[in-house]
């Protein structure tokens, strides 16, 4: 089931970035489980994918300034083309509509419901994706509320047509839900499972 999945043979080296937010701060509903699915996303690709190198921040320790700093300095460094990469996100997600553009945004810890520059937003993804296109596969999982809305934002509208870069072939976007859907929880392996169906990565 898993083995299109976990072909090492094809990767010089594999490396994932896992994060896990669910004890949020200001306002946002607390939830629980993000924590242990980072930490069972962290087991399954070292144990199992046998990932080479694997960096896992929760909590109070995945900060914006954390998470910018490792996908844009630390991996942009030691990414390869020969490489694939893993991006996972367990948490809240939210919209924020800007005339006809609905944008989506990953709220941190300490983000009120409004404060959208204390937050990851898609473009951010977008410019983190352009930073390691040269990889040979590049995979964003996210877990959360609201994240179909990275899939939903006009072509026209971006500059890079990142996300367009995202929907072929090596780089792929996964979201768990969409505008109109709030999930709280989905497993990993459904998400993987999903996933192997349509693509031999």
């Amino acid at each position: 089931l898993i083995n299109p999945f976990i072909k090492k043979s094809s990767f010089r080296k594999s490396y994932a970035f896992i994060i896990g937010l669910g004890n949020y701060k200001r306002g946002w509903p607390r939830i629980e489980a993000a924590y242990y699915d980072a930490r069972r996303v962290q087991e399954y690709l070292i144990k199992d994918a046998e990932f080479d190198y694997v960096v896992t921040l929760t909590n109070s320790f995945a900060t914006k300034e954390a998470i910018t700093r490792y996908m844009e300095e630390e991996f942009p460094k030691i990414l390869k083309k020969d490489d694939r990469f893993l991006f996972y996100y367990s948490g809240h997600g939210t919209q924020r509509k800007i005339g006809d553009l609905i944008a989506g945004y990953l709220p941190m810890q300490n983000s009120t419901e409004s404060s959208y520059s204390t937050m990851i937003s898609m473009s951010d993804i977008e410019r983190w994706d352009d930073l390691i296109h040269r990889t040979k596969h590049v995979l964003f999982i996210l877990d959360c509320c609201f994240s179909g809305l990275a899939g939903q934002q006009p072509k026209s509208a971006l500059k890079e047509k990142t996300l367009e870069r995202l929907s072929q072939y090596s780089h792929y976007l996964i979201t768990a839900g969409t505008k109109d859907e709030e999930i709280q929880e989905e497993s990993f392996l459904k998400m993987q499972e999903q996933y192997q169906k349509n693509y031999d990565w």
